[in-house]
């Protein structure tokens, strides 16, 4: 009754994250759990993520750039001139609703990316296995993004027919405040349509996964994977090493909460409102059926259940007392 096989074994596995830090919000545990059972784990960051960042974090990064200058390369006037360029523009030149200019809006993509970085070196990601995307449609310098494009399926299918995954994990959670969720995971699913009748790809398996803003109904869970404490530590860890969208990022939603406290909050009662055991779920899954194969859902932080009167004042602060439990819930 497994609902993912063991073999074979090691295998490739892709993690599509729309933004930089969704793999490690949504699916960390898992995320950890496959790098150290030997898996050849590659993540795709399919967006820059770039509009996420806030002005004061670039003032202090090209701030930290003017000081590595000053240090070992002092004659270099290129630097200083672009420095003082962005620094007036954020500070003196842009307003309210102005768009970021395209060096301003290239540094917050290069800072995001360094933050994915160390969030996948920590989690034991090889380097030369993270990738970035930069899909076309995310690029307007906008809220509004554009629609997919031919561009966009072009290059995650390049990405997905160099590697030739066994498991692609892909976001499901359709909640984003302007859908780039949506989008990216289109763009993966006509990726996947048009390899899906080569050989290779009859042994691939499509899991999907939601993070902290979008629960799977109890109904639609089939698999529930439990994590060590010390490996949500990891998960925690790793979501920290985002540091542009902690308290101050924009968009986190209508809860203001700092990320790592997020992930491990039951935002939505109806998925404790159907269990009446105590367990800590750490992983959700459903399976279902689709022309692609199987089609997963993941949900990768903490709940506690307890009992059906207490589920709405859920909030975990510490996991270590509570028993893991492994749940298979079979919707078919």
């Amino acid at each position: 009754n497994r609902p993912e096989r063991a073999n074979p074994y090691p295998k490739r596995v892709m993690v599509f994250s729309p933004h930089p830090d969704d793999d490690v919000i949504s699916m960390g545990g898992t995320l950890k759990r496959l790098v150290d059972q030997g898996h050849e784990v590659h993540v795709c960051y399919e967006t820059s993520g770039n509009i996420a960042v806030g002005d004061d974090e670039i003032i202090r990064f090209i701030a930290f750039v003017k000081g590595f200058t000053d240090m070992f390369d002092p004659e270099n006037k290129k630097i200083y001139t672009k420095y003082n360029e962005i620094r007036k523009f954020l500070l003196e030149q842009k307003g309210e609703n102005d768009i970021d200019t395209y060096d301003v809006r290239m540094l917050k993509g290069l800072l995001r990316r360094g933050e994915a970085k160390a969030a996948c070196r920590f989690m034991g990601v090889r380097s030369k296995n993270v990738h970035f995307l930069n899909l076309p449609f995310y690029e307007t310098g906008t809220i509004k993004k554009g629609d997919l494009g031919r561009p966009d399926v072009d290059i995650v299918k390049a990405v997905i027919e160099e590697v030739k995954p066994h498991q692609i994990y892909v976001a499901g959670d359709l909640a984003d405040p302007h859908g780039t969720h949506k989008v990216c995971l289109d763009a993966v699913l006509a990726a996947v349509d048009e390899i899906k009748d080569d050989a290779w790809m009859q042994d691939c398996r499509i899991w999907m996964y939601r993070g902290a803003w979008m629960e799977w109904e109890i109904d639609h869970i089939e698999m529930a994977v439990p994590i060590s404490p010390e490996e949500l530590r990891s998960k925690r860890n790793s979501i920290l090493k985002h540091q542009s969208q902690m308290e101050n990022a924009p968009f986190l939603g209508d809860v203001v909460l700092t990320i790592p406290v997020r992930h491990d909050i039951d935002f939505t009662s109806e998925t404790v409102h159907h269990s009446d055991r105590c367990a800590v779920l750490c992983v959700l899954h459903q399976r279902t059926d689709s022309n692609i194969g199987r089609v997963g859902l993941d949900l990768d932080f903490a709940i506690i259940i307890e009992s059906l009167d207490v589920v709405r004042k859920l909030f975990v602060h510490s996991i270590n007392s509570f028993p893991f439990l492994y749940l298979n819930y079979n919707t078919r």
